[in-house]
């Protein structure tokens, strides 16, 4: 059995590489590298892992990297995704560029897909509160569950990707 194609969005820093990480089965591959912009690594190509939900449900984990530069790789992996994790750094403003940018890029390549938002870093200084992403979302014509995560509990990313998984089913797009 293949894996189903699900696709973890956001901007550098967000917690996809560490999401992935935190539920994959296997060994994670991670294209991370140091950033030239702030003090951190940054995904360049790809990540990739693999979980199971259920005895029936194998996933396929793709991170898609966060930065402008590497828009190129969205058009490569969108084919074939039926979910996306779009996660969402609680210290941006949620009508802020680096948001804006993301949803309109999840709108032009992912729009197919079904959609979950996981707000991270909600407990650091400065963070917002999930509901004032509910906004810029609608304003994009999303709609989609908006929850609070952190990425390096396994337990939470997986509970997402079981909210993400009971949409699919409800669309009849998962057998």
């Amino acid at each position: 059995m293949h894996p189903h194609k699900f696709l973890f969005v956001g901007a550098p820093g967000a917690g996809k590489t560490t999401a992935i990480a935190a539920v994959s089965d296997i060994a994670p591959l991670c294209t991370d590298v140091p950033s030239s912009e702030e003090d951190r690594q940054t995904t360049v190509a790809l990540d990739f892992g693999e979980t199971r939900l259920g005895e029936d449900l194998r996933l396929g984990l793709y991170g898609v990297p966060g930065q402008q530069r590497f828009e190129f790789l969205w058009p490569v992996l969108a084919p074939g995704t039926l979910g996306v994790l779009l996660l969402l750094d609680a210290r941006d403003a949620p009508d802020g560029e680096r948001v804006q940018w993301l949803l309109q890029r999840c709108g032009e390549h992912l729009s197919h897909a079904e959609l979950v938002v996981g707000i991270t870093h909600g407990d650091l200084p400065g963070a917002h509160p999930p509901a004032r992403f509910i906004p810029p979302l609608a304003a994009c014509g999303i709609d989609a569950p908006v929850l609070a995560v952190d990425t390096r509990v396994p337990t939470q990313v997986q509970s997402l990707l079981r909210v993400l998984v009971a949409r699919i089913e409800s669309q009849a797009l998962l057998s």
